[in-house]
């Protein structure tokens, strides 16, 4: 059986099909030995245990987000065979609701990851962010940087760094770079889950005026930041092949050595449901924090172009939900809010919402790393009418169940005909659940980590 996660916020609902059936959809469930998910102590004594600390910009618990799952996961995979540290920031927005102290000791029970410190970051509201962006770039500092330069935080990276004896230390952003670029005593990797210089530059072609420049300017910032990185780190760990190009032409000169290690899906809670499309009383569905930019502008045009198009098509109103964190951002949505489209806020798994619709649509039109919400729909057997930016990093096509697409008409034309024909849709949902459970389960991920730690200690 596929590892895992009990996650006590996430309970499996009543009405998953049986292992039975999902043998039948998927193929025999490969067999993982008991062993190589949880080391016994004499495994562990016959290898190496890396001591690893992981600096890191958020609590990830719980695991709902794209970022917060990716750090998760890579953290409970490490811990796996080795001794792994935390230090984190605290963004309040990411705990939907816990309170600190719980979300600290669920994440180390379900992980076994040491929680070493957590600090909250101390920027409030619009005026707070506002301050932080303009003394940033009276230093000509990024942003991206200095809404993390948290003093205590700073402190407590540095002295574990300093006096901890670790083998490897991880810092999961380049935001946390200058907090934290000291002589380093080990090895450090830095991760990336996205090229920021790139994803801020994409922002900058879409606005105009002042926040153009804004952006422009923050973009130069970062890569600066990103060039100075890697002058003095050597490893970087990025989500996809694309990011490790993007990476190594925004530095040079400079060349990193890039670490490709994916993020994953959990293929054991994520599975695909009973129904026929036929019997899903959602047409379309788009899961993500609407928080995130490139989020909000795939939302409005969900709601204003593909949604009424596919009406059209069907000579129905199409039903669609968008599922994903949307606190702050109300006035927003119903700006954009159309016939049909219902926003279903926070949920805690998404896994029920998605096994009860036919057709996940992101119309996507730029971002960055993988797209995590991409590739739970394959988990649930969905097939996936997306962009280019939507499938970046994933190397999938049409014979996966992914169906690029240029354009919102053209996205509402390939949505409708998966919905109005059953073998095409059933097709395209076996081939999208099978290719995930090949290609990107968490523990065919934590073989690329084994490869990254090899050399360490």
């Amino acid at each position: 059986m596929l590892h895992r996660d009990v996650r006590s916020f996430a309970r499996k609902p009543a009405n998953l099909p049986s292992r039975q059936a999902r043998e039948s959809n998927d193929g025999p469930l490969p067999s993982v030995p008991a062993a190589q998910l949880v080391p016994s102590a004499s495994t562990r004594s016959h290898r190496s245990i890396v001591r690893i600390l992981y600096l890191t910009h958020l609590v990830p618990y719980p695991p709902a987000s794209g970022v917060a799952l990716r750090t998760y996961h890579i953290t409970k995979l490490l811990a796996m065979e080795n001794e792994v540290d935390i230090v984190a920031l605290v963004q309040n927005n990411i705990l939907k609701g816990l309170a600190q102290d719980a979300a600290r000791s669920r994440y180390s029970g379900e992980t076994g990851v040491r929680v070493v410190g957590t600090y909250p970051i101390r920027e409030r509201g619009t005026l707070g962010k506002s301050w932080t962006l303009f003394r940033a770039h009276m230093v000509s500092s990024p942003y991206e940087s200095a809404w993390l330069r948290q003093p205590v935080f700073e402190q407590a990276s540095r002295s574990c760094i300093r006096d901890g004896g670790y083998d490897l230390i991880i810092v999961d952003t380049i935001g946390l770079f200058p907090s934290n670029e000291v002589a380093w005593p080990c090895r450090v990797v830095l991760g990336h889950h996205n090229v920021e210089s790139h994803l801020a530059a994409q922002r900058a072609i879409r606005r105009r005026g002042i926040v153009r420049k804004c952006l422009e300017r923050e973009a130069k910032l970062i890569n600066v930041l990103e060039r100075r990185a890697a002058s003095k780190v050597r490893d970087h760990m990025v989500p996809s092949a694309r990011d490790a190009r993007l990476l190594e032409e925004v530095v040079e000169p400079h060349r990193p050595h890039t670490w490709i290690v994916p993020s994953g899906v959990d293929t054991s809670h994520f599975v695909r449901g009973d129904k026929r499309a036929e019997e899903r009383p959602i047409d379309m569905v788009f899961m993500g924090s609407i928080g995130w930019h490139p989020n909000r502008e795939a939302v409005a045009s969900l709601a204003r172009e593909v949604a009424p198009e596919v009406s059209r098509l069907l000579r129905r109103l199409a039903r669609t939900s968008v599922v994903g964190q949307r606190d702050g951002y109300e006035r927003q949505l119903a700006a954009v809010k159309g016939a049909g489209v219902t926003f279903t806020g926070f949920v805690e798994d998404p896994g029920v919402i998605l096994r009860d619709s036919k057709v996940f649509v992101a119309p996507l039109a730029y971002g960055g790393g993988t797209k995590l919400k991409v590739l739970t729909a394959m988990a649930c057997g969905l097939p996936v009418v997306t962009t280019e930016a939507g499938a970046e990093g994933l190397d999938v096509t049409e014979d996966d169940g992914v169906f690029v697409c240029h354009g919102a008409m053209e996205i509402a034309r390939v949505a409708s005909s998966l919905i109005e024909n059953e073998d095409r849709w059933d097709a395209a949902a076996s081939a999208a659940r099978a290719c995930v459970v090949r290609r990107f389960d968490w523990l065919r991920i934590k073989e690329l980590l084994d490869k990254l730690l090899v050399g360490t200690n």
